[in-house]
């Protein structure tokens, strides 16, 4: 696969992440609506199950990638930059007209973020600049840990292997 098509999936796990994550803002936050420590709470597990799930699908392609022996390393990052794109054009956009309706455009597609976003106000829209660059790293080094469970997979075959075979010996 190669890196935009790649770029592409990440993106199309963006966009669904969003759309559920956007679901579950209301949902969630509107609980207990004045407890700061669950408001944080919930902030936090968006972002770790928005980053689990672009670790999942890019360890899995970066897996794949090896036993077809198509890897490179630099193929998340690179792949995670095409994914934010849309990400860093509404950013650029956003600063360059000053237009306030991008603003919100921009919170919408960083919705995972949404506990930080408000958090840090005061220094809005530049910190979601932060939040936009955390997709190619979650996607590159999620993509470089492929390798890792390439090799426990390999691992796992192996010991099988030795074990059927000493169970062969033994019903002989």
């Amino acid at each position: 696969m190669g890196y935009g098509k790649f770029g592409l999936k990440l993106l199309g796990t963006h966009i669904l992440m969003n759309l559920v994550e956007f679901f579950l803002v209301f949902l969630l936050f509107s609980i207990f609506p004045d407890s700061q420590l669950y408001q944080w709470f919930i902030g936090i597990v968006f972002i770790l199950i928005f980053w689990f799930v672009i670790y999942a699908d890019s360890s899995y392609y970066g897996q794949n990638d090896l036993k077809r022996g198509t890897f490179s390393p630099a193929k998340g990052f690179i792949s995670g930059l095409i994914a934010a794109l849309p990400g860093l054009l509404l950013y650029v956009i956003m600063i360059l007209t000053k237009a306030g309706w991008l603003e919100v455009v921009l919170r919408t597609w960083l919705i995972p973020y949404i506990k930080l976003i408000v958090a840090f106000e005061k220094i809005m829209p530049e910190i979601t600049i932060l939040f936009i660059l955390f997709f190619p790293l979650v996607s590159g080094f999620s993509y470089l840990d492929g390798i890792r469970r390439r090799k426990k997979v390999l691992e796992a075959i192996e010991k099988k292997e030795s074990m059927r075979k000493q169970l062969s010996k033994r019903n002989s």
